[in-house]
């Protein structure tokens, strides 16, 4: 632990240290008393906290020793200590979570959170653990998920009940970075799956190859516009990254929520967006289209029951069984689209994905890799076919 850090770190531990004990007793309906506090330095990787690590973080466990009944009372916190824009994205969603009724948690409890500092509860500690060395969910965690989302969202509606719009009142912090169309992340990605397009064997008829060469690009480079707040449809506050690195999943209790961290991706949006992402992130195409219907059944109706929690109804909310469907056709191609993205990542040799891989050019070392790697280039034929056939007018594929 470098010594300056810990030095400056124990100095805010020690101004706010009523602070956060007051609200861990308040939480808890506990009377712990503070006796000391120690610092062990946090091991971040990339599957613990997800985007969340940064350079200018820094990460401890912060141990609480308090007296209750005079026995000596032990308990751990997350503690970080980062940059503003990180807690001001955070602050967000604890804010909400502390206004509203939530019968299930989809969110660590914080205890402190200010400019330079921010105390969060340690999930690991009250039966919750994030996955490794996975790329995809199973079911039972897939359902885990869209009960915590189910949840945020209805919290998003019930927090407007009483207060202001959330895309305006907090619009300085959900500014689009992920699918900004000026991201040379995006562009990258999106150029990475025309080029793809191009030399799929499938389309070969003249409608087809015009449809390709003149409008897909354009069709992808909407993507972005589509996550924007919806003039036709119901937002809420969405997570928009639910990936295995933002994930803490129950560990004992089936009917549980998962837990989400991570939200610098935040956006106010339709909630079908973040239900997108799990499908088109977790699912096999196969997978996907046996199991979809299931899944927006059961995603809705913890909707619905979190609404009635919350006495509200399906009308107060905004968002009916029908209008939620319908949006789901209408931003299909959200998660066909970041899909395609996130598998030019994912599904190449890790040390491709290098600053040159990611952000100026994708497309070489991958269709190199699809020349060389059958199944790669079958799962991407497969990713493009599905986006070429959802965009693409139907009068294109019927010329002889």
């Amino acid at each position: 632990m470098d010594p300056a850090i810990e030095k400056d770190i124990g100095m805010l531990v020690r101004a706010y240290y009523e602070e956060i004990l007051n609200n861990y007793n308040a939480d808890r309906n506990s009377v712990l008393k503070f006796k000391e506090f120690t610092l062990e330095p946090a091991k971040i990787t990339e599957n613990l906290w997800g985007c969340l690590h940064s350079k200018s973080s820094h990460y401890y466990y912060l141990i609480f020793e308090c007296v209750l009944d005079e026995n000596e009372y032990t308990q751990k916190f997350s503690d970080e200590n980062s940059d503003q824009e990180a807690v001001e994205t955070i602050k967000i969603k604890f804010f909400i979570k502390q206004e509203i009724r939530a019968e299930k948690a989809w969110c660590p409890r914080v205890y402190l959170c200010r400019r330079d500092i921010l105390v969060l509860e340690d999930l690991r500690e009250v039966g919750y653990i994030m996955y490794k060395n996975i790329l995809a969910f199973p079911e039972a965690e897939i359902l885990s998920i869209l009960r915590g989302l189910a949840a945020m969202h209805c919290s998003s509606i019930a927090y407007e009940r009483s207060n202001s719009e959330i895309g305006k009142s907090f619009a300085y912090c959900l500014k689009e970075t992920l699918l900004d169309p000026e991201s040379d992340w995006f562009k990258t990605g999106v150029n990475a799956l025309y080029a793809v397009a191009k030399i799929h064997p499938k389309y070969t008829k003249p409608n087809e190859l015009t449809f390709i060469n003149l409008d897909l690009l354009n069709a992808m480079q909407s993507v972005p516009g589509m996550v924007n707040p919806s003039l036709k449809f119901r937002n809420v506050l969405c997570h928009r990254s639910v990936w295995v690195g933002n994930v803490f999943s129950p560990l004992s209790d089936a009917d549980a929520s998962a837990v989400f961290v991570d939200f610098k991706s935040t956006r106010y949006c339709p909630p079908i967006i973040d239900v997108l992402v799990v499908l088109f992130t977790n699912l096999n195409r196969e997978e996907r289209l046996k199991k979809v219907k299931f899944y927006l059944d059961f995603y809705y109706n913890e909707f619905v029951r979190n609404l009635e929690q919350n006495e509200l109804c399906e009308d107060d909310a905004g968002i009916s069984e029908k209008q939620f469907c319908e949006s789901y056709e209408e931003f299909l191609l959200v998660g066909l689209v970041l899909r395609g993205l996130l598998f030019t990542l994912l599904k190449v040799p890790p040390q491709f994905v290098d600053d040159n891989y990611k952000t100026v050019d994708r497309s070489q070392k991958m269709l190199a890799y699809m020349t060389d790697n059958e199944e790669f280039r079958n799962l991407m034929f497969e990713v493009l076919e599905d986006i070429i056939d959802h965009a693409m007018p139907e009068f294109c594929s019927d010329d002889d």
